[in-house]
């Protein structure tokens, strides 16, 4: 069957190439040559392959900053500094006879500290106050080398003490009948526990030569004064003070070295 099928198609076979034959021959091969002719020449040739270039990547290099170098300081002549002037010790005048009077801010200080004591409140503790035109008179024995001497006006309220202290009287102190400077005075508000308010002034008194010596507080009124508890009619109004100071214990010691 299949030697059969197999002769049956060899003259089907010729017919076909020899149709294709004539037909590429008188056709396809005159227009393939006409077209060649009208390009011309046609060289022929091998190309060759461009390799691949292979990209490396360069590290970007940071470019390094120079410091700008400080131009040289320009020289300035050096200043003179002024020479401060020395603080001149305040001039109380001639100062009464008896104890040293320390300057205000000792007093202060001291006031504050209390290593010695009030001469009113601490070693007298009498706070009667005077009678018009008869001074009061009180004692104290003193038994350290220095103290406090304080000096009181009180009032109902603070209004009637500035009142009364500013325009109401004339305050002045004195030791051994020698007026002392106000300058050296040392003063402050204290309050009392009924709401009364008082000007308290000190002066702090030490190196109390051995023997007796008077303090006096004077307030002189030139018209009726209301503290806002009891009024005070014009006049003069003291207390004072009879102070004895003891001798020094190297002064003593002596004595009683020498008469032995």
């Amino acid at each position: 069957m299949y030697v059969l099928w197999s002769f049956a198609t060899v003259p089907n076979l010729f017919s076909f190439m020899n149709v294709f034959s004539r037909v590429f021959l008188g056709i396809v091969l005159p227009a393939l040559l006409l077209s060649m002719a009208g390009c011309g020449p046609v060289s022929v040739r091998w190309v060759e392959e461009t390799p691949t270039v292979a990209i490396v990547e360069v590290p970007t290099v940071q470019a390094i900053q120079t410091a700008t170098p400080s131009p040289y300081p320009t020289y300035v002549d050096p200043t003179e500094t002024p020479t401060p002037t020395p603080t001149a010790t305040p001039d109380y005048g001639d100062l009464p006879p008896g104890p040293a009077i320390a300057p205000p801010e000792v007093a202060q200080e001291q006031a504050a500290l209390r290593q010695n004591p009030y001469l009113l409140t601490d070693v007298v503790q009498d706070f009667r106050d005077p009678l018009k035109d008869e001074p009061l008179e009180l004692t104290a024995e003193l038994t350290t080398p220095a103290v406090t001497w304080d000096n009181w006006w009180c009032a109902a309220n603070e209004s009637t003490l500035a009142r009364n202290l500013d325009q109401d009287m004339d305050v002045t102190y004195w030791i051994n009948n020698a007026e002392v400077p106000k300058e050296l005075a040392y003063s402050f508000l204290q309050w009392r526990n009924n709401g009364t308010v008082c000007r308290v002034t000190v002066f702090y008194l030490e190196n109390w030569p051995a023997g007796e010596h008077t303090l006096e507080y004077r307030r002189v009124l030139t018209d009726d004064v209301s503290d806002g508890y009891e009024a005070f009619p014009p006049g003069t109004y003291s207390v004072i003070y009879s102070v004895t100071a003891p001798q020094p214990a190297e002064e003593t010691q002596a004595e009683t070295t020498e008469g032995s």
